[in-house]
């Protein structure tokens, strides 16, 4: 019904390694991030798209060196914590909820700060960068420990850092099959 793809061909579609090849280590080497890593990371994610261009991402971060590290690691739940320990920096994504200029409420905000994430993530798998994004903290410890404003909702953490040679992602990596994401036109049976 109205199928987009033949997908029988659809395992022999070249897509960007950086993009074939992402995954989410928990097991991170604690190497150091440089400055300018960093700083490309955040340059990356400044230039996604966003609806009416209002960027309404914002980032906290923080190298195991400042003293900000203990802060955001504070905030992870313990099971997140037990692994984190060795990231290189950790990083708490806020959004803006409303543009206040407008008197415009930001409907968009998490799919913008996607983009912005998945323009990270990218920029630091090019640089043998790994990033790890994660639910498991709490918004409410963040609000508090950083003084966020209303206007503005913490939504991830992300632990990142580099892995050792010798690990390697998971053995079977799954994906929902093309034919139940996708349909041309109109909508079929979603599993």
């Amino acid at each position: 019904m109205g199928i987009l793809f033949i997908y029988d061909t659809m395992e022999n579609v070249e897509i960007n390694a950086l993009i074939k090849n992402r995954w989410s280590p928990r097991e991170l080497t604690g190497g150091k991030v440089t400055e300018t890593q960093v700083n490309a990371l955040f340059e990356a994610a400044r230039w996604a798209a966003s609806w009416r261009n209002s960027q309404p991402w914002r980032f906290i971060y923080a190298t195991p060196r400042e003293a900000a590290w203990d802060q955001l690691f504070g905030c992870l739940m313990e099971a997140n914590q037990q692994w984190v320990k060795t990231a290189s920096l950790l990083i708490l994504t806020v959004v803006q909820k409303e543009d206040t200029a407008h008197g415009v409420k930001l409907g968009y905000s998490w799919h913008d700060l996607g983009l912005a994430m998945g323009n990270m993530t990218y920029q630091a798998m090019s640089m043998g960068l790994y990033l790890h994004n994660m639910a498991g903290f709490s918004k409410e410890k963040a609000v508090e420990t950083f003084a966020i404003p209303d206007l503005f909702e913490p939504v991830t953490m992300i632990a990142v850092g580099t892995i050792a040679p010798s690990t390697q992602p998971p053995a079977e990596r799954i994906r929902r099959p093309l034919e139940k994401i996708i349909f041309n036109g109109s909508w079929d049976e979603m599993i």
